[in-house]
């Protein structure tokens, strides 16, 4: 008789919490969900936790460890435990928080009956401190939106999110079916921090069959010196950069458009661009960074497109990266957002050959200096690249109308 797969395996990364690590474990012990697996990565842990999973390991046969040969963080390490696993569902929860009692039991049984590609839920604050919970009282425990239970495809339940000014990327609050993330071969990045930032995102929009719970399932601890109470660093830069790029290629090659995954990515690049200027403000050589790395070129795309207005648009190098390698540049629109747009390339030494709107009525006749001319006026043309350069709430429309007319697009705003 073969044996039965776990219900959930739950990918536990281990670095640097002997103090944490027991109350972690045996919360997972305890679930009232028997039938799973738990794997440890030790991720060369500097302390006492090597010493604390080989005692677990004797006491419970459903705990076992990996030991990296390095330090490599917690994407690696998750990435590690993951491709170990053989549950059907995965959970991924840091080795100084908990979870709930009840919480596998019942998240299983949310997602067997609704056939779910992943299950997003709530959480409670667990602070090491007074000080530490008035510090960090802004730090969201639970959604503070209004949410359908019903299953949703994982596009809108994000959009509902960032509607509601809600979205976070902790994966400790979801569940993921296992072939889902297999067959869509999602992953963690490969940088240390800020891995879950394009992990959660790409897994959310690219789903199905997903669902919402508002229970505090995951229990988060907040404590000095863990990733969210940290002075950001160079090396948190160039993680987060790494997410950006990430989640843009990500929408890129699956042809995902949404306002909101745009809105998201705005976000983290505005968030980068601050992070940037306290950066070299400080005297520090980010460029020596991303010497001899992939991200080399995007960065220095990145770095120079904040001299310009296009940024929103871009959603990291790819915008910018078209509009370099084209022969030809139109714009769409003869507003405010094109002439910034029209700007920016006259800035980057970027010859335009004038504006293209889809109708004449209540536009000039000459724009900063070149014509204006009805999209239906103009042969399309292959070498030819149009930036499209309006509000959000005109893009789909636009954007279809250019492809109808095959014009080679990408959307810009300022």
């Amino acid at each position: 008789m073969h044996a039965r797969c776990p219900d959930v395996s739950v990918i536990i990364p281990v670095y640097g919490t002997e103090k944490y690590l027991p109350a972690c474990l045996d919360s997972v012990l305890a679930q009232t969900c028997s039938n799973i697996e738990i794997i440890c990565v030790n991720d060369c842990s500097p302390d006492g936790c090597g010493e604390i999973l080989a005692e677990y390991e004797l006491r419970d046969p459903r705990i076992r460890t990996i030991t990296l040969d390095e330090n490599c963080g917690q994407g690696i390490a998750r990435n590690a435990g993951f491709e170990a696993s053989s549950g059907r569902y995965v959970y991924f929860l840091d080795s100084d928080d908990m979870v709930a009692l009840q919480a596998l039991e019942e998240l299983v049984e949310r997602a067997d009956a609704d056939n779910l590609d992943g299950v997003f839920f709530d959480s409670e604050g667990v602070f090491d401190s007074p000080e530490l919970a008035k510090k960090h009282q802004s730090y969201p425990a639970k959604h503070k939106g209004l949410y359908s239970h019903e299953v949703m495809k994982g596009l809108d339940l994000f959009e509902a999110f960032m509607t509601q000014r809600d979205w976070t990327c902790y994966v400790q609050r979801q569940l993921w079916r296992s072939d889902y993330l297999r067959e869509q071969d999602i992953e963690f990045p490969t940088w240390a921090s800020h891995e879950d930032e394009a992990f959660a995102f790409e897994a959310l929009v690219a789903a199905k069959r997903v669902a919402f719970v508002a229970k505090p399932y995951f229990l988060r601890r907040y404590r000095e010196g863990s990733v969210m109470t940290t002075k950001p660093t160079l090396k948190n830069f160039a993680s987060y950069f790494q997410g950006l790029c990430h989640m843009a290629l990500f929408m890129h090659e699956r042809n995902i458009k949404s306002e909101s995954a745009d809105r998201n990515l705005a976000r983290i690049y505005d968030a980068l661009v601050r992070q940037h200027k306290q950066l070299l403000d400080d005297g520090i050589n980010v460029e020596a960074r991303f010497e001899g790395t992939e991200l080399m070129t995007a960065y220095l795309l990145f770095a120079k497109a904040q001299k310009a207005f296009l940024h929103h648009g871009l959603l990291g190098p790819l915008t910018q990266e078209a509009i370099n390698q084209a022969n030809k540049l139109y714009v769409y629109g003869a507003g405010i957002i094109a002439g910034n747009v029209f700007e920016s390339l006259v800035n980057q030494n970027r010859a335009v050959e004038g504006f293209l709107v889809s109708s004449m009525q209540g536009n000039p006749v000459v724009f900063k200096g070149h014509r204006v001319q009805s999209v239906f006026n103009v042969p399309s043309d292959s070498e030819a690249l149009v930036i499209v350069s309006v509000t959000d709430g005109y893009r789909e429309e636009i954007e279809t109308l250019l492809n109808e007319l095959c014009w080679q697009n990408v959307y810009c705003k300022e």
